[in-house]
């Protein structure tokens, strides 16, 4: 689906209406941006609006977004800070096994073994 400059990627691309279905389990009826629809490009918004069938399915959900994204309970902050910690040790692992000319993804898949 994505292919940044001329890099050739040891993966299969999978199609966007795949992802959302896999994500949703069926077809989306609608679909919420949570970005600004000025930063959206339009290709993706032109996919959006032909796979639901119409504009009015896709819906700013940026405020409800912002709404969830910000305010945190204390369990979700102590989440955080174990996340992060997760984080930190993966990171370090994976630049350890880093060689010269290494795709990004077979690093990736360092961390998923």
């Amino acid at each position: 689906m994505l292919k940044l400059a001329d890099e050739d990627y040891p993966i299969k691309a999978v199609k966007v209406d795949e992802v959302i279905e896999l994500a949703v389990g069926k077809k989306s009826e609608r679909i919420g941006l949570l970005t600004p629809r000025a930063v959206l490009p339009v290709s993706i918004f032109n996919f959006l609006r032909e796979y639901l069938g119409a504009e009015e399915k896709i819906v700013n959900a940026q405020e409800l977004f912002y709404k969830i994204k910000y305010e945190k309970s204390d369990n979700e902050m102590r989440f955080l800070e174990e996340a992060s910690k997760i984080c930190d040790i993966m990171l370090k692992g994976m630049l350890s096994i880093m060689i010269l000319g290494m795709y990004e993804t077979q690093v990736a898949q360092w961390g998923l073994q």
